[in-house]
């Protein structure tokens, strides 16, 4: 029970801003911290419900509300996966070989390109949290567990790069099968709960996020020999950009 409580403590303390009780990292307390990922996700996707039922009846503008949707997963994280982003957007734009990539990865600096592309994000971001339905909003909620599952599982599952630490800690440490079937478990109630109160949602937030799964291991194992933490942490954004475009162009094009 202690190893369980110590790999919970020291996923939130990774993956979010909420204080967490001091826990020294060995193997041993690390076996089961992916478990405990998506549900830095749930806090999120609960923070963005409630959010927008306050929204609703202080009645803001959808400007405001916008900014702050955008924001809310940025502060609850810490920007720790959107640093993987920036990271490994300036290192895909330098297009030099893999060897130079995974050094620009492992540079605590921060890139033009990376500059850039994190501005085109999260006005991406915004202006689709300034149009989508309220019933896609509720959907976008279980994006953020979504992409953790998928992010984990990916951990777990695909190569790691040979300059990769964080993700080949986690890798290394975690006991494959039952994480593996925890995470299952957990995508499943997931799918469940979609498919019955978000079924139009359902198909298009999978299909953005497998189709996102398949670009980032295809770029992964092409461009840098395998996944890093930064790479899963530029999986993690760009799954939830994609997923929150596909909700409202499904509200436009089919829905309404």
């Amino acid at each position: 029970m202690k190893q369980i409580f110590e790999s919970f403590c020291i996923a939130f303390s990774t993956y979010s801003v909420i204080p967490m009780p001091n826990v020294k990292w060995t193997e041993s307390n690390r076996r089961y911290s992916l478990i405990f990922f998506p549900f830095v996700g749930v806090i999120i996707g609960i923070a963005l419900g409630v959010f927008y039922l306050f929204y609703e009846r202080l009645n803001l503008t959808n400007i405001i509300f916008a900014a702050l949707a955008t924001a809310i997963p940025v502060w609850l994280t810490g920007g720790i996966h959107i640093d993987g982003f920036c990271d490994t957007c300036d290192a895909r734009a330098s297009h030099k070989s893999m060897e130079q990539k995974l050094l620009i990865l492992k540079d605590p600096g921060v890139g033009a390109f990376a500059v850039i592309k994190c501005i085109l994000y999260f006005l991406l971001m915004f202006s689709a949290f300034a149009f989508v339905s309220e019933q896609g909003i509720y959907a976008m909620c279980f994006v953020f567990v979504i992409s953790r599952v998928l992010s984990a599982l990916s951990v777990i599952h695909l190569k790691c790069a040979k300059t990769s630490s964080m993700a080949a800690g986690f890798k290394h440490a975690a006991d494959k099968k039952q994480v593996t079937a925890v995470l299952c478990i957990e995508l499943a109630a997931v799918i469940l709960i979609m498919c019955i109160f978000f079924r139009p949602y359902f198909e298009i937030i999978f299909c953005c996020s497998a189709l996102v799964f398949l670009y980032y291991e295809r770029i992964s194992t092409k461009e840098f020999g395998g996944i890093t933490g930064d790479l899963a942490g530029y999986f993690l954004s760009l799954c939830e950009l994609v997923s929150l475009w596909g909700i409202l162009l499904l509200e436009r094009w089919i829905l309404l």
